[in-house]
Formats: structure tokens, C-alpha cells, sequence
């Protein structure tokens, strides 16, 4: 009787996932899945995707590991991911909680919050604004704090930025002027998010990790959300891998956490675009929503508050990407059509397999095109 009740057990699993690519195939569109499998078939072997789709208030959460060459469906909703520079947003979010409380304004100089600096004059019309849209001027990687990077390159060169402090970030800013003009250049800056992480630590008296989780996991119910590494279970972590196929560690560096380093899931990530959709005017996630004049890296994009905003086929698409030493993603939604996607992969960006053959990346060229078939 034992073993009847066994081998049903195993019948009914089977039948399961068997039945896990109709139910995929039924939830969406056929544009939507031909997309999918498509794009599945460029992944590495042994990539592990987390999926969530949103359209008008539906949900769809898929998961998906390559073996040997197939495509197996996996239930990883909850897997936890690294997700990179999307990490930006949230902190973001935090400067403009800040802005909403009356504790600081977007719109005046950094060095105002900083009260015991003596950073160079030069730096006086660089506005926290400029600091959240990457416009500020400042160098990313100064020639000033050359050391931190010199000592990564030789001892943990999968996690370039290990060494990079407050301190050697703060010594730049003492002893130099920014390298262009505050407003009028564009320029991908991680370390002024470094910053405007040590800023909300120097008005809050918290630091950004526990602010991060009292102030956004906490009242989002973002559960397996995580500002670090630390905490993350085992049984949880997605095992992350270079640009050489081979496994690689978490990002994790004090000064630059605010740029990249949380990991999260799919169910947190669709809870995350989902508050941006739902909101209403004059509230948090319509500042986050805000967008600028300011012609940013990518094609047909505006840069708004650490998100950017993409201009194509009279679509307004709002997303952020993130890619770290083992992990790429995608987040993005179209807030006049309420549909959006969240992709994460555990492979770095620089792998041959996540690349097309113009090499650019797969993630951005697919994930746009999956969100635009979810209106179809």
C-alpha cells in the first residue's frame, strides 16, 4: 500500500510538471511565450531565470533552470537573486522619503548635509538631484582613491570595488573639483550613490542597510529581500557564475551597497513595481516616477530619479538594470498600460551565452520586447 501510495505521489509530480509549460503557455499571450522560449534558448547551461510578469493587475511568476542543454521549469519565486544597480532605486526611494518628511531637499547642494566636511568649494553646486540622476560631474573610480582598485585587481578581481571606502571617496572630495560641470553631463555613477548612502546615514544616524530594511522591506512585506549577503539562507541563494561560467561571490562593499548590492526575488520585485504602478500623485513613488529633460546613456532614454525612462513607439517604459560579478536583471513597467516584467539571471553580463550577436546584452533587447507583448 506504501509503495501504491508512493508511486502516485511520483505520478502526480510528474504530471505537475508536465503540466507547468501549458499552464505558461494558457497564462500569456503566444507572442509573450514564443518570446520566452526564444529567449530561454540563448541562456548558459546552467543559468537559473526568475520571471514576473504583470499585466492590468494578473501576475505571472515563472522560474526556469537550463541542464544539459533543456529547459526545466522550477518554482524559484522565492529564490533570491543579486539584482544590482536596481538596488539604486531603493535608495532613491530613501532620499525621497527623506524629502517628504521635510528633512532635506533634493534641490540643494550635497555638502549642505554634511555639516562637519571639508570638502573643496568646487563641489558646492553639485545638488543631491544631480547626485540621483548621474549628472553630478564627480568621478565614479577617482584617480584619488586609484588604491582601493589596484588592490582589487590584484586580490579580488571578481569583486572590483571590495576595497573601496568612505574614507579614499571622501579624500577626492576634499582635494578635487568634480570633472565636469554639475547638470550639464551625463555620466553612469556609482559612487554618487555611495554617497548619497553615507548622506542618509549622517542625517538619520542609521546606516543604509538598516534603513533599507526598516523603511522599505519591512513595510512593503519584502521578506526575502536583504540590503547584503548576510541573512540570506542557504536554501534560498542562487548560485551566481562569472563571465567564464564559473561560480563567483556576492558584491558586497560598505561604500558602494547603495549602487548594488541587494538581493531580492521575484515575488518581492514584482511587490516593488507594483507600489511604483498603484501610486497616486504627490506621494513617494510618483517622485520616483518623476523624469527629467536629461538625455541619459541608452537609446530613446530620459533619466528621472535613479530610474530611466524609455521613449519608443510613443511608449513611456520605466526600468533599471542591474548587473553584478554573477547576476544580471531587469526591472520595468509601463505605468499608462500597467504592465510589467521583472527578469533575473544568475550569470554575469560579460558571459559569451548572454550576449547577442551584435553584443548587446539579451536581458534588455528581450525583457522590452516581453513587456511590449504583454499589451498585445
Amino acid at each position: 500500500m506504501q509503495e501504491k501510495n508512493n508511486d502516485m505521489k511520483k505520478l502526480m509530480k510528474v504530471l505537475f510538471l508536465l503540466a507547468i509549460p501549458l499552464f505558461t503557455l494558457n497564462a500569456q499571450s503566444t507572442d509573450t511565450q514564443l518570446l520566452l522560449d526564444e529567449y530561454l534558448a540563448t541562456l548558459p547551461e546552467r543559468a537559473e531565470i526568475a520571471i514576473g510578469l504583470i499585466n492590468k493587475g494578473a501576475i505571472t511568476k515563472l522560474g526556469y533552470q537550463k541542464k544539459n542543454g533543456q529547459i526545466i521549469p522550477v518554482e524559484n519565486s522565492q529564490h533570491v537573486f543579486e539584482i544590482g544597480s536596481v538596488s539604486k532605486t531603493f535608495t532613491a526611494a530613501l532620499v525621497l522619503q527623506q524629502q517628504l518628511a521635510g528633512a532635506l531637499d533634493i534641490n540643494h547642494p550635497f555638502v549642505d548635509y554634511f555639516p562637519e566636511e571639508n570638502f573643496n568649494n568646487a563641489m558646492d553646486s553639485i545638488l543631491i538631484r544631480h547626485l540621483l540622476t548621474h549628472t553630478s560631474g564627480l568621478a565614479d573610480a577617482p584617480d584619488a582613491a586609484a588604491w582601493p582598485y589596484i588592490l582589487g585587481m590584484l586580490f579580488t578581481k571578481r569583486q572590483p570595488h571590495k576595497f573601496m571606502k568612505w574614507k579614499h571617496y571622501k579624500k577626492y572630495l576634499n582635494n578635487n573639483e568634480p570633472e565636469a560641470l554639475a547638470g550639464t553631463h551625463w555620466g553612469y555613477n556609482n559612487a554618487a550613490y555611495g554617497l548619497l548612502g553615507q548622506l542618509l546615514e549622517v542625517q538619520t544616524k542609521q546606516s543604509w542597510e538598516s534603513l533599507l530594511q526598516q523603511k522599505i522591506f519591512d513595510q512593503l512585506g519584502m521578506d526575502n529581500s536583504y540590503a547584503t549577503g548576510d541573512g540570506v539562507p542557504q536554501s534560498l541563494r542562487v548560485t551566481g557564475y562569472d563571465a567564464k561560467g564559473k561560480k563567483a561571490p556576492y558584491w558586497d562593499t560598505p561604500f558602494m551597497n547603495p549602487a548594488g548590492s541587494i538581493k531580492s526575488c521575484t515575488d518581492d520585485m514584482i511587490t516593488w513595481l507594483q507600489t511604483h504602478m498603484d501610486t497616486e500623485r504627490d506621494t513617494l513613488f510618483s517622485e520616483l516616477s518623476q523624469v527629467y529633460e536629461i538625455k541619459a546613456g541608452w537609446a530613446q532614454c530620459k533619466m528621472g530619479n535613479a530610474w530611466a525612462h524609455r521613449y519608443e513607439q510613443e511608449k513611456h517604459q520605466i526600468w533599471h538594470g542591474g548587473a553584478t560579478g554573477a547576476f544580471r536583471s531587469l526591472v520595468a513597467f509601463d505605468p499608462e498600460l500597467q504592465t510589467g516584467i521583472v527578469l533575473l539571471v544568475n550569470f554575469n553580463a560579460h558571459h559569451p551565452d548572454m550576449k547577442d550577436e551584435n553584443k548587446k546584452s539579451t536581458i534588455r533587447t528581450y525583457g522590452f520586447r516581453l513587456l511590449e507583448s504583454l499589451d498585445d
